[in-house]
């Protein structure tokens, strides 16, 4: 199946630091999600609509759709998905080389780069 760059990381993450597969999909989604809001925001509109998100009187779609990516943050922090930080920054490049070189990354809603990747690693990493 067309899974693309969340699984890309996970695959990347999950052979070379023995993270399991779900975990390492649940830690990165909602940033890959934000990351491909600009390619398909209805997409992520129909998400929220699906997750019963209140949409505020002028929202554009773009910023409805960013409450599916928080959304999915306040889940991952109620459900204790752990965070990246057992992952050490001088790994970021190698993770980030890893996943764009990953054959699913072909698949992602939207082009993804190593840079894109590195990016996506260092806004995870510096979340809390």
């Amino acid at each position: 199946s067309n899974v693309g760059a969340v699984h890309a990381f996970a695959e990347t993450v999950g052979a070379w630091f023995d993270t399991p597969h779900g975990v390492a999909n649940s830690l990165f989604l909602p940033y890959v999600m934000e990351y491909n809001i600009p390619a398909c925001p209805e997409r992520f509109v129909d998400i929220a609509c699906a997750m019963g998100l209140k949409r505020e009187d002028g929202m554009t779609d773009e910023e409805y759709a960013l409450k599916t990516v928080e959304y999915v943050k306040a889940l991952n922090r109620k459900l204790n998905i752990p965070t990246i930080k057992g992952i050490t920054e001088e790994n970021f490049e190698t993770i980030a080389e890893r996943s764009a070189n990953n054959v699913l990354s072909a698949d992602n809603a939207r082009k993804i780069t190593k840079e894109d990747y590195l990016n996506l690693i260092i806004k995870a990493y510096n979340d809390k």
